[in-house]
């Protein structure tokens, strides 16, 4: 355990020293203004601090409602890639995947070392960075406020669970009296994915997402959007019929997203323009992608 920290309550000696540290600086310095620790001690104003609620109350209230369990698991995903789980000074708020749309799971975060830790990640061979498409989910704060963020996934080789962390950038800092709020998830089936190498001479250029597999990361993406543009699963399957009559006309090679995002506002007209087109370029990556799996000896 750090210096000041204690030991730990009854019922929670198996923590990680380093996790319980976290959720300890969380505790103490949460205030009735700030986010630390939301679930179990209250949104401001007026929420609970260490001075009306002891720590181990914390921890079996984080623990009822099964979000211990859920940053722990962030953390043991953090361990595998020594020096990360530093940058995480604050938890928030916390879902799991049913919070999640069976998507995600995470918390919200804050940092005093923003720029420290997206150089962390942008320089480390465990992750690339993201193609602003398939970060657009993850450019707004708890109260649905622009909030720009860098997102970086973790780089795996075979479909599975899969870190994804979003560092706001800093003209979207100041919002926040703590920095940001940044955000540290794992996908349920993250997207396969490899590095870019970039250009020799230019190490600034190294680091961009290749993308290899997007179709079952896809299967739960496509249930969520349903849900959040008022459309409905059977939406999507009407576009993907279309999809194959068109591939089965031209041929999947000269498929676009031009003519998937007309596709889609044919099926809903009131879709907005930049809302189809990113459905669009998902689609006929993840389509073209499992396509060339099927086709692969």
């Amino acid at each position: 355990m750090l210096s000041g920290v204690p030991p730990p309550p009854p019922g929670y000696e198996s923590l990680p020293s380093a996790l319980l540290d976290t959720l300890y600086k969380s505790y103490t310095s949460k205030t009735t203004g700030n986010y630390n620790l939301v679930d179990a001690m209250g949104w401001p104003p007026g929420a609970s601090t260490a001075s009306s609620l002891d720590f181990k109350s914390v921890l079996d209230e984080l623990n009822r409602q099964g979000k211990l369990i859920v940053i722990t698991d962030v953390f043991n995903r953090c361990t595998a890639i020594p020096g990360l789980w530093q940058y995480v000074e604050a938890v928030r708020w916390t879902w799991d995947y049913a919070q999640g749309n069976q998507v995600s799971k995470g918390f919200a975060f804050t940092t005093r070392r923003a720029d420290p830790l997206y150089n962390f990640l942008k320089g480390s061979s465990k992750f690339c960075l993201d193609h602003s498409l398939m970060d657009a989910d993850h450019q707004k704060d708890q109260w649905k406020r622009d909030h720009g963020r860098w997102c970086l996934r973790e780089v795996i080789t075979s479909a599975g669970e899969g870190l994804h962390v979003c560092v706001v950038r800093p003209a979207w800092r100041s919002m926040d009296a703590e920095g940001g709020e940044h955000d540290i998830h794992i996908d349920k089936h993250q997207i396969v994915c490899r590095r870019q190498p970039g250009i020799p001479g230019l190490p600034s250029t190294a680091g961009p997402c290749i993308y290899v597999g997007i179709a079952q990361h896809l299967a739960d993406v496509l249930p969520y959007y349903a849900k959040k543009l008022g459309l409905t699963t059977d939406f999507f399957v009407q576009v993907l019929t279309k999809f194959d009559a068109l591939v089965d006309r031209v041929g999947t090679a000269a498929v676009t997203a031009s003519d998937i995002a007309a596709i889609l506002k044919s099926e809903a007209p009131s879709l907005p323009d930049s809302v189809a087109e990113a459905l669009a370029g998902w689609l006929l990556n993840a389509i073209k992608s499992y396509l060339r799996r099927l086709t692969r000896p």
